[in-house]
């Protein structure tokens, strides 16, 4: 069974990893029109500072249920948490250019390496 039911997501069309890109990126539009860009308007300490505290929050919801005490009943909590978490580091990546040329440079040179080494394997 399909997890995500979003409209413009056709089941099959799209591998999990598309889906939830996706749908990130859907949360994201919808959160930046709201907050603009208040996730970094301390910079980058304050985007750390960010995804720490949904870190902490996201241990403290899923503990009790990884340590078998309770079961989730109400999962958006969590799924939220994830979401934002992942969308924190998403836009964290993407200011590295502007914070970082050389670390952004440094992960594109990787990947690229990467692909090469994959393509020789073929």
């Amino acid at each position: 069974m399909n997890v995500i039911h979003a409209e413009n997501i056709i089941a099959g069309e799209l591998n999990e990893f598309e889906q939830a890109i996706r749908l990130l990126k859907r949360l994201h539009e919808c959160k930046a029109r709201q907050y603009l860009d208040s996730w970094c308007k301390r910079g980058e300490a304050g985007v750390y500072h960010n995804v720490m505290r949904k870190l902490d929050r996201m241990g403290n919801i899923y503990q009790p249920y990884a340590d078998h005490e309770t079961e989730i009943t109400d999962w958006f909590p969590l799924v939220d948490c994830i979401a934002d978490t992942a969308v924190y580091n998403l836009k964290w990546l993407g200011r590295m250019g502007q914070w970082h040329p050389e670390a952004l440079a440094s992960l594109t040179a990787y990947v690229c390496e990467q692909e090469r080494l994959q393509a020789k394997e073929k």
